[in-house]
């Protein structure tokens, strides 16, 4: 998922001050694989020089529980 990672970034870049999320799977030091959600925002708002700042969550329990309630 590494390619939509470093799109979600330039996405980011490009659109400064704007919040842009993403979501993508990485692997646990247990071997599973966990869904990861972010939102990120350039620091300042009319440039990415300054940096980003991301937010990011596990959203693998969250995930599964609404595929559960859907069947």
């Amino acid at each position: 998922d590494l390619a939509g990672v470093h799109d979600a970034l330039r996405r980011t870049a490009e659109r400064p001050g704007a919040v842009c999320g993403a979501s993508w799977r990485i692997r646990h030091r247990d071997g599973s694989w966990r869904l990861m959600e972010s939102l990120a925002r350039t620091l300042e708002p009319d440039s990415a020089a300054a940096g980003m700042v991301i937010n990011g969550r596990d959203a693998t329990e969250r995930v599964a529980a609404e595929a559960a309630l859907r069947q």
